[in-house]
């Protein structure tokens, strides 16, 4: 899936806006990682491809259970590029709350 193909909305929009001006600006640090905004839109590209290769499309939901992260992160603007729905469940959570 290249960048043409993916979806034009305001979180999409966000994240190309500051690859695209801050192409080495730190976007991320997490554990001492330090990830730049072009490193960030390039990762968030690979997993929305995946998504997309998965079979999710516009209006689907993909959730994410996790700590905070680079990954909680990427997980946020990847869903938007294909026109999907980034859905956090709270990992505090118990499993009979997460399933109700």
């Amino acid at each position: 899936m290249n960048s043409k193909e993916f979806k034009d909305n305001s979180i999409s929009r966000l994240l190309f806006r500051a690859a695209d001006q801050w192409p080495d600006q730190p976007a991320i640090t997490f554990s001492g990682a330090t990830q730049s905004w072009l490193e960030t839109r390039n990762r968030c590209h690979a997993a929305a491809t995946l998504f997309h290769r998965l079979g999710v499309g516009t209006g689907d939901r993909v959730a994410y259970l996790g700590l905070n992260s680079n990954v909680c992160f990427e997980s946020y603007y990847s869903p938007a590029l294909i026109g999907a729905i980034f859905v956090p469940i709270n990992h505090r959570l118990s499993i009979r709350e997460m399933v109700e």
